[in-house]
């Protein structure tokens, strides 16, 4: 996902607020599914970044996090 006018740290929050919903589970009325959880890495594309850099390094921290025992953002 892309956020627009947002710096790392909003960034980082909504991403956090997007994994709890997923690990909430179903909304009301919905039928129950397994469990999910979610791992997101997130970073921000600096000054002069190649869009290919910037998502590099969104990737390896989207493996830190599974790395550290998933459900998280890093």
């Amino acid at each position: 996902m892309l956020f627009r006018g947002c710096d790392g740290a909003d960034a980082v929050q909504l991403a956090d607020r997007i994994r709890a919903l997923v690990a909430a589970g179903p909304a009301a009325g919905e039928a129950t599914d397994p469990a999910v959880s979610l791992s997101i890495g997130v970073t921000q594309i600096l000054p002069g970044e190649t869009a290919e850099a910037a998502l590099k390094r969104a990737d390896d921290a989207l493996y830190q996090a599974k790395n550290a025992g998933r459900d998280r953002v890093v």
